[in-house]
């Protein structure tokens, strides 16, 4: 998740943001990742509102069935 601009259509901006905990309008790339265990986490700031896991979700899985062209 990052406050900077959108770069290509699988940046998502989020639509709750502020309801999420998060200090600005803010955008989720979802065209880059990388799998984290949960133990390298320190804290926990918040959740995602549902629509927004929803979209977040659905350009994730563009993103993947579309990364093998």
């Amino acid at each position: 998740i990052t406050s900077k601009f959108a770069r290509d259509e699988y940046d998502v901006p989020l639509l709750y943001w502020q309801q999420a905990k998060l200090r600005f309008p803010s955008i989720a790339r979802t065209s880059k990742f990388m799998y984290l265990p949960k133990s390298v986490f320190k804290y926990h700031l918040g959740n995602l509102h549902d629509d927004d896991m929803k979209l977040l979700e659905t350009k994730f899985m563009e993103f993947i069935m579309n990364s093998d062209k």
